[in-house]
């Protein structure tokens, strides 16, 4: 690990951090903390480590492979910072209003995920959720009888924002690499497009640095929100100057009403 710190600040509590203990840490005697005075240090829990931090919120689409077959998978990120790899036991799922149900946590035994059967089809019929629902989830409680609850569409978006600003969450930083040009793809990540409220949106207005405006399709992409944009990005991008392998900035301007086609303007490259 070549990264000493690692701040991971809570949205509620300004004086949290998360340090990462390294072996540069040990052989230095040291622990890099920036302040303007002296500070004075607690070690936290790693529960509460863990309530400073986004790891324990996950995102994602309802498909009707999940009602089918009745497994929910889990995102590969979350379940290793989580520690629910090669793990084998009963989960807590609540609803909304709290009611629990009864539900096992298991993995695949080719493709390695973890995953969430026995009562998730139940779940999801009693509380009424359906295919291409985006739901966000939250981790609860750990331990040998894991607890994850279901959010409120509302509590779902100010969950994602955690520790963001408000006024940052209309940018995005986009790069053009190998695969994209090759596939003939470019993506929009679900975490913008959730905390955007843009989920529902099928077109969008891609406009370039000249101020020429492209419209352009979305469709998801996958089961955890990504938006995938029509062939006209690749205008967009030969109009912005930007070539295989480099970065560039974005803006969302959001239509004031409702069924408006919301605007992703060029800002700059990076």
């Amino acid at each position: 690990m070549n990264q000493e710190t690692r701040e991971a600040v809570s949205p509620s509590d300004k004086s949290c951090f998360v340090a990462r203990l390294t072996p540069s840490n040990l052989r230095t005697d040291r622990l890099l903390v920036q302040a303007d005075t002296k500070p004075v240090l607690q070690v936290c829990s790693s529960m509460y480590n863990r309530d400073c931090s986004q790891d324990r919120f996950l995102t994602l689409t309802l498909t009707h492979y999940n009602f089918k077959r009745g497994k929910l998978f889990l995102p590969i990120d979350f379940s290793r910072s989580n520690g629910f790899m090669d793990r084998k036991c009963e989960i807590i799922l609540l609803n909304e209003d709290g009611k629990p149900w009864k539900l096992f946590l298991t993995n695949h035994k080719t493709h390695g995920r973890v995953l969430i059967r026995s009562g998730w089809r139940r779940f999801c019929r009693q509380n009424r959720r359906r295919d291409n629902d985006l739901l966000t989830f939250k981790l609860v409680q750990t331990g040998t009888k894991p607890v994850i609850q279901l959010c409120s569409s509302m509590y779902n978006r100010d969950c994602l924002r955690g520790s963001s600003s408000r006024s940052q969450d209309r940018f995005l930083t986009l790069t053009l690499t190998p695969y994209s040009l090759r596939k003939f793809k470019l993506c929009i990540p679900g975490k913008f497009v959730w905390l955007n409220g843009i989920e529902n949106a099928r077109k969008i207005i891609l406009v370039d640095r000249y101020g020429v405006k492209r419209a352009t399709s979305l469709k998801p992409d996958n089961n955890y929100g990504k938006m995938r944009m029509g062939k006209e990005w690749r205008e967009f991008c030969e109009a912005n100057g930007v070539k295989a392998g480099e970065s560039f900035k974005v803006e969302l301007i959001k239509g004031e009403e409702e069924t408006a086609t919301h605007l992703l303007k060029f800002c700059t490259k990076v």
